[in-house]
């Protein structure tokens, strides 16, 4: 089944168009989120608040504007843990090697300590 498929839920969607405005701009006002969604500003304030509520976005204090919160980054840790790396680069490097007749190598940076 696909993504086209899904029956999308307005809510949801509108969530995740937030997380994905705060990944590219940092901090905005639940003004400036209302706007990009083109919502009324108590709907937006909504969505902040049950997004906060998960620790997905976090309200600065001085402004008062939003932030992508602390969960994302151990969302994605768990994502990473996931993924190898290695295998997955090696799969390009042998692709890549037999495309272009050429030894090719990648290294991956374990210790970035000087």
């Amino acid at each position: 089944m696909t993504s086209e498929n899904l029956t999308r839920i307005q809510s949801v969607d509108r969530a995740a168009q937030i997380l994905r405005l705060l990944s590219e701009s940092p901090l905005l006002t639940i003004a400036e989120i209302a706007r990009e969604l083109d919502v009324h500003r108590s709907t937006a304030f909504r969505l902040l608040g049950t997004l906060e509520a998960h620790g997905l976005v976090e309200q600065e204090r001085e402004r008062g504007a939003f932030r992508l919160g602390i969960t994302l980054l151990h969302m994605a840790n768990s994502v990473a843990a996931q993924m190898d790396f290695s295998k997955d680069a090696q799969a390009c490097c042998d692709a890549l090697a037999l495309e272009l007749q050429e030894t090719v190598n990648v290294a991956i940076l374990d210790d970035a300590t000087p």
